[in-house]
């Protein structure tokens, strides 16, 4: 009984695509294409009619509901990967993201431009006082091949300083929070295998 070429790929792609320096900041590297395309497309569509409704209350011009649903597509790949290969979970609250495997509850934004990060910090903290919003941000870059996102990249991670009533930038757990996450998938695999 041989292991499926699905289960190597998935195993190759990870090594490839996560490395950690023995010292700094980790760099997570991902392909939207090895993403399970079935689920990052319902997160999108799940999320795209909650864009749609709050675009529909702004004044001035407004994005169409196909705009709407492509935004959601461009966001939801980042969360996606987190959730496959990195043992995040879906936040359970409304208009909240994620939480890693050490508990922490994320906030994803994506950009395909390094110049707009402050802005996209500035208007999330902004909105600290109409929602309930996540310490952590993690801001991933992306390279588009013409409207489909293609490559993502960590650019970095953020945490609400409320002394400075910001996010700023600050080191992440993410090795740590894998290894809680391979730790309970090999306790999960034994007992699933051993067990009583």
């Amino acid at each position: 009984m041989g292991i499926s070429k699905d289960r190597c790929r998935s195993k190759k792609s990870e090594r490839r695509l996560m490395t950690y320096p023995v010292t700094g900041f980790p760099k997570i590297i991902f392909d939207a294409k090895d993403l399970d395309h079935d689920a990052w497309m319902a997160r999108a569509h799940a999320e795209a009619p909650g864009i749609y409704e709050a675009e529909l209350r702004k004044v001035g011009k407004k994005r169409t509901f196909e705009e709407c649903l492509a935004c959601a597509i461009y966001g939801q790949a980042p969360e996606q990967f987190l959730v496959e290969r990195m043992g995040y979970s879906n936040h359970p609250e409304k208009y909240m993201d994620v939480i890693s495997p050490d508990g922490y509850a994320v906030e994803i934004k994506s950009t395909g431009h390094e110049g707009n990060i402050g802005s996209i910090l500035v208007k999330y903290g902004n909105s600290r006082d109409k929602f309930i919003h996540s310490n952590w941000v993690h801001i991933f870059l992306c390279n588009k091949d013409g409207l489909r996102p293609t490559t993502y990249r960590l650019e970095g991670s953020y945490k609400w300083n409320s002394r400075v009533d910001s996010y700023v930038r600050e080191e992440f757990p993410h090795r740590e929070n894998y290894d809680v996450w391979k730790d309970i998938e090999a306790d999960n695999d034994y007992l699933n295998n051993y067990g009583t």
